[in-house]
């Protein structure tokens, strides 16, 4: 307890240490109509959060997770590349989350944020916002 006490209160902790520049982050939005799939690379909370915008994302979306496909992009084919190892290695678990995790929560949808490493095909999640979460509405992060 005296450990966590000597943390500066006014100070920002980031918790999430910085990703190997070859870790793909993503977030998976979950909602009863479909299921919305963004890619970056390095840090989730920048590339999806407090910096959105500055850094290149490619994105997919379908009603399921069996028709995921990648749109045209132009952040390049490195990217487009990890995505697609992504959603092929992990339609199943996309599936399974999509069909499950709302209706076990009792939400219309949730959003995991996560990492990936397409060379070892790897997956971390790291956080899961409900609806009500600030980090949800990205355009209310711009302050941070």
């Amino acid at each position: 307890m005296e450990f966590l006490g000597s943390f500066d209160r006014n100070a920002t902790l980031n918790v999430f240490p910085q990703q190997h520049i070859d870790q793909m982050c993503f977030r998976v939005v979950f909602e009863e109509t479909g299921l919305f799939v963004e890619a970056g690379w390095g840090q989730a909370m920048y590339a999806f959060e407090s910096q959105r915008g500055l850094h290149p994302i490619v994105s997919c979306q379908a009603k399921d997770a069996s028709g995921l496909t990648i749109s045209v992009c132009s952040s390049g084919d490195r990217l487009q590349s990890a995505l697609n190892i992504f959603v092929e290695s992990q339609r199943r678990w996309l599936r399974a989350i999509h069909d499950a995790l709302p209706s076990i929560l009792g939400v219309k949808q949730l959003a995991i944020e996560g990492y990936f490493d397409p060379i070892v095909e790897s997956l971390a999640v790291v956080d899961i916002d409900l609806p009500f979460d600030l980090a949800w509405n990205t355009s209310t992060n711009t302050s941070r």
